[in-house]
């Protein structure tokens, strides 16, 4: 059958880059590169690019395909319905595909900090933790190529609930006036689910970082993300909403410290500008596990979802239960009871800091 020639330009476009990502490697990882990966990495592409949609999570992206997400999501679909709009921040929001989950988008003006700046500050996990303070672990895994990998992120939820964590496959690159980095969950045998974590899924998390001058840029925030368990999916958005700008503040704040900081921590390196530094080993694709088990899908074990005609209790510790749950609780309170404040103060902190640390 023949290609249509959208799909054959695709492929013709993906080829190039192919190519292109190749020619990063240092000497001495390119024949390494050639050897164990590159029929796979060609196969997965072409396959992406013929076949399959635009990347979801649990699948690997190359960085056209995902990148494409990006901008569709940045540019394209439903119309954006404006949240929030205070001095150069500015927080909107629009259905998904998931009924649910809705996906922000913020924009803020970072003045006094360079894209450039900004950039290296989002992708150096070293720095990270300076700054983020609900982490509790972060690493890189394995690379996927020159410009895309596989980690971990695992962050602290407030009293009474499990904290989340992540594994995500995260890719960037540098175009003429602005920077790309997009994250989304995928599910790898090497980082397999922990008792202690209610393992959360990132369909999209992108910075687009536009470049004004040498000492301002505009950055562009896009996120779309499952906390799963059984915080209302409402009280995520909502929370969501209201802490875009606080996340942002963290972020800028981070971005102005970031120079003097490097400077004193092994300034030259940094493996997302300069590949060759880079330690990590090549993905591993029978590593990959596309029916992973993503284990409890609430705060108090590994329980079905509530109906959505069944209330949620909030205990006295915080924990939420069922009515089938509650047992000896001697003091349950029914989650619509609870102050509107209260309920999205429960999530606020993780989803605030998770608004800005998903790109690890």
């Amino acid at each position: 059958m023949e290609t249509p020639p959208s799909k054959a330009k695709n492929q013709v476009i993906t080829v190039i880059q192919l190519k292109s990502t190749v020619s990063r490697f240092s000497a001495s990882r390119k024949s390494e590169y050639v050897n164990r990966a590159s029929l796979k990495l060609v196969a997965v592409v072409y396959l992406f690019t013929t076949v399959m949609s635009l990347p979801d999570v649990g699948r690997i992206a190359s960085d056209t395909t995902f990148l494409l997400k990006v901008i569709e999501e940045y540019l394209g679909g439903p119309p954006w319905t404006q949240e929030y709009s205070k001095n150069d921040v500015k927080v909107w929001s629009k259905g998904s595909k998931n009924d649910q989950i809705k996906t922000f988008k913020a924009t803020a003006l970072f003045k006094g900090v360079s894209g450039s700046e900004l950039f290296d500050c989002i992708m150096d996990s070293d720095y990270r933790k300076e700054w983020d303070k609900s982490m509790i672990e972060s690493y890189e895994l394995c690379q996927v190529h020159p410009q895309s990998d596989i980690g971990y992120y695992s962050l602290r939820s407030p009293p009474g609930l499990k904290n989340r964590d992540f594994v995500l496959q995260r890719t960037w690159e540098r175009f003429d006036s602005y920077y790309v980095i997009a994250c989304h969950s995928i599910f790898h045998k090497g980082i397999p689910v922990r008792k202690q974590c209610i393992r959360a899924l990132t369909h999209m998390n992108a910075y687009i970082i536009r470049l004004l001058g040498t000492n301002s840029c505009e950055m562009t925030y896009v996120t779309s993300c499952d906390f799963r368990g059984k915080l209302p999916i409402w009280v995520i958005n909502k929370a969501t909403q209201l802490m875009a700008p606080r996340a942002i503040q963290i972020l800028y704040k981070a971005c102005t410290k970031y120079n003097t900081w490097k400077k004193s921590n092994n300034p030259d390196y940094k493996p997302w500008l300069y590949p060759g530094q880079t330690n990590l080993p090549l993905l591993c694709w029978d590593d990959l596990d596309q029916t992973a088990n993503l284990g409890p899908t609430d705060d108090g074990g590994d329980v079905t979802p509530l109906p959505s005609d069944e209330p949620v209790l909030l205990d006295r510790n915080g924990s939420y239960n069922s009515r089938e749950e509650q047992g000896d609780v001697e003091e349950v309170v029914e989650f619509d009871s609870v102050p509107v404040e209260d309920q999205i103060q429960s999530c606020v902190t993780a989803t605030s800091i998770a608004t800005v640390s998903d790109s690890r």
